[in-house]
């Protein structure tokens, strides 16, 4: 559910389904969503113009869903973790309207 809200641009959307994840999940199940968290607020934190917290949450972000053991199966963090460096680098909100993670 999630996914499908952040893939149609509906960030905070999908901070808020991830959020109930980590509010009711285990530990291990808050490890595998950290970054998708992270990365759902750093792109709210970039539309509102906040480029420095938007920047400290999308690195965070890189680092946690890296780290994440079950997303892998689910997404291609490849091109995820691409896009997000491409964000942070460019600061392009054209980048962000090319971000969708799609289902392997």
């Amino acid at each position: 559910m999630g996914l499908n809200e952040f893939n149609k641009g509906e960030f905070y959307e999908a901070l808020r389904h991830w959020e109930n994840i980590w509010k009711d999940g285990s530990e291990e199940e808050r490890s595998n969503i950290r970054g998708m968290i992270q990365l759902s607020a750093g792109l709210i934190k970039y539309n509102q113009k906040q480029f420095t917290a938007s920047s400290y949450l999308l690195k965070k972000s890189i680092i946690n869903i890296s780290a994440a053991k079950y997303i892998h199966s689910e997404i291609d963090i490849s091109k995820v973790i691409n896009k997000i460096n491409q964000i942070v680098k460019n600061k392009s909100s054209d980048d962000i309207a090319c971000l969708t993670i799609y289902k392997k």
